[in-house]
């Protein structure tokens, strides 16, 4: 553990030099250290680490809505669908992909549409997560759901819209 800490210094001193705007108060530093402990404890493979880094993510977005760092609160938000889904691949329950869904559609809100790259694979998380909702639940009202949002964005979506398959019933 000391040793991750010492590693989590490192890196959060490495980021101040590469943000420094975001790095000049103590608790934009805070916040710094916390997204890069989400991440450590997500890519590790103990148990209960999925669930820690959530809530690490989750209390960081938190603190970033009260701060003017949109760019960052989106990165922090797509960092919680993403570990909510790998939470319920690795056997949690239906409600991590709603509450993925919403953490995705906020940061996909939060996206410039200017910066395509980054917009695209945001599109594909949300629409990624509106497809497994679907497989989970076979609702028809998921479907739909998923057939329209898939629908706004040819070429992004196509291969979520074949995982989709013909409609229920």
């Amino acid at each position: 553990m000391q040793r991750d800490l010492h590693r989590l210094t490192l890196v959060v001193a490495k980021l101040r030099r590469w943000k420094p705007r975001f790095y000049e108060n103590p608790v934009s530093e805070f916040i710094g250290a916390k997204i890069v402990l989400a991440r450590v404890l997500s890519s590790r493979d103990l148990p209960g680490d999925l669930e820690e880094a959530t809530k690490v993510a989750v209390a960081t977005e938190q603190m970033l809505r009260q701060r003017p760092f949109p760019v960052a609160t989106a990165g922090v938000q797509e960092m919680i669908a993403q570990l909510l889904r790998q939470q319920y691949e690795a056997g949690g329950a239906v409600h991590l992909i709603d509450q993925a869904i919403s953490f995705g559609a906020l940061c996909l809100v939060a996206t410039d549409a200017a910066d395509e790259v980054q917009y695209a694979e945001r599109v594909r998380l949300l629409s990624g997560l509106l497809v497994t909702l679907y497989q989970a639940r076979r609702t028809p009202d998921d479907y739909e759901q998923a057939v329209r949002f898939c629908a706004r964005y040819p070429g992004i979506c196509d291969e979520d819209r074949e995982r989709l398959g013909a409609p229920p019933g």
